[in-house]
């Protein structure tokens, strides 16, 4: 039974997550407070059971949701238990910024308030989105803090399938990432952009209005330009590309020049934008001649492009269990037999500069 502890200065957001985890089969409430103050105090009070998740809002009276998450990752520490945050925002300029940071600083994962007119609308957003992280947190490995990735775990032969023809040159590098991404992309991304200069494409599960956010405040720390990525862009050295919120990203080639492509086709694995959809554009347009790395995330997309991409000579990166916080992606792509390596992220970039060394 996942035990939640409901943060939210608004009583009518409150009361509809609380009739979202009635509904949710394996979820139960054991409080709520109205700011950060009370949370915390909740917490430490030693006659009191400890929540699996709190669901935390933003913007709150005297303890706002940012300084709530670092109070309760200290806690965490210090108490040695993994309380998961999942932050609630709406879908506003500073709410999307705010959250990302949040992301960026060991939040789980966010739910977007929705803004119907609705009450029944309301509760059917939120308890559907609700269910969907508490699904993924209950499939999650919660990163210890301070763990000591110093080895690479060994990697079964038999879930490999090498390509004799080994790639010399790279037109680009992919990522697909989904829960856990934003903190995962902040820590890796600088590193890889400092060490390559390629075009980087990235398909990030996200709600519509988030992405926006996240290129921004990765763009601050990263020595390559961070982009959301815009129909027909054209793609150049030194610079990321974001998939938009609700649109798949395809590389398309006119003539020896790279574009981008965005469409509305339907989901793939339930995501739009997907993995998958990237990764086979890259088969075509690229030869192959790609990096592609499945990073932390729940569900499968990926896999399937992953395999193709390695028919086609591609390099094949995951990262491994003990640093995702949902082997789930990863996982799948692993089991699919195609990867060549299996690495913690921080040692992705390194990696990644001797391949292209080669």
């Amino acid at each position: 039974m996942i035990k939640i502890l409901t943060v939210d200065d608004s009583r009518i957001y409150r009361s509809f997550i609380l009739k979202a985890i009635d509904n949710i089969e394996n979820a139960v409430s054991i409080g709520t407070a109205y700011n950060g103050i009370k949370a915390m105090e909740f917490l430490n009070n030693p006659n009191q059971e400890l929540p699996d998740v709190v669901t935390l809002d933003i913007e709150m009276p005297e303890m706002n949701g940012f300084e709530t998450l670092q109070a309760i990752q200290e806690f965490n520490k210090e108490n040695d238990c993994h309380i998961c945050v999942i932050m609630c925002s709406s879908l506003i300029q500073k709410g999307a910024e705010e959250s990302i940071r949040a992301l960026k600083n060991g939040a789980f994962d966010i739910i977007p308030k929705p803004k119907t007119d609705k009450a029944d609308e309301n509760l059917s957003i939120i308890r559907n989105e609700l269910s969907l992280k508490l699904k993924a947190y209950s499939a999650s490995k919660i990163i210890t803090l301070g763990t000591n990735y110093s080895d690479t775990p060994e990697i079964k032969p038999s879930l490999l399938r090498r390509q004799t023809a080994s790639v010399k040159k790279f037109n680009a590098i992919l990522i697909g990432v989904s829960t856990g991404g934003p903190e995962a992309l902040s820590k890796m991304l600088p590193e890889l952009t400092k060490i390559t200069d390629l075009p980087i494409f990235i398909v990030q599960h996200m709600p519509l209005g988030f992405v926006d956010s996240l290129a921004k405040n990765l763009d601050k720390g990263c020595s390559a330009s961070v982009l959301k990525a815009t129909q027909g862009q054209t793609v150049h050295a030194n610079e990321v590309y974001f998939a938009p919120g609700d649109h798949h990203m395809l590389v398309k080639k006119n003539g020896t020049q790279l574009h981008v492509n965005l469409t509305i086709q339907p989901k793939e694995n339930g995501s739009r934008p997907s993995v998958d959809v990237l990764f086979r554009s890259a088969v075509s347009t690229l030869q192959g001649k790609v990096i592609a790395m499945v990073l932390t995330g729940m569900g499968s997309d990926g896999a399937k492009g992953a395999t193709s991409l390695k028919r086609a000579g591609g390099h094949i990166i995951v990262q491994d269990e003990e640093s995702s916080v949902v082997w789930g992606m990863p996982g799948k792509t692993v089991e699919a037999g195609c990867v060549d390596k299996i690495l913690p992220l921080e040692k992705i970039p390194h990696y990644i500069e001797n391949l292209l060394k080669r």
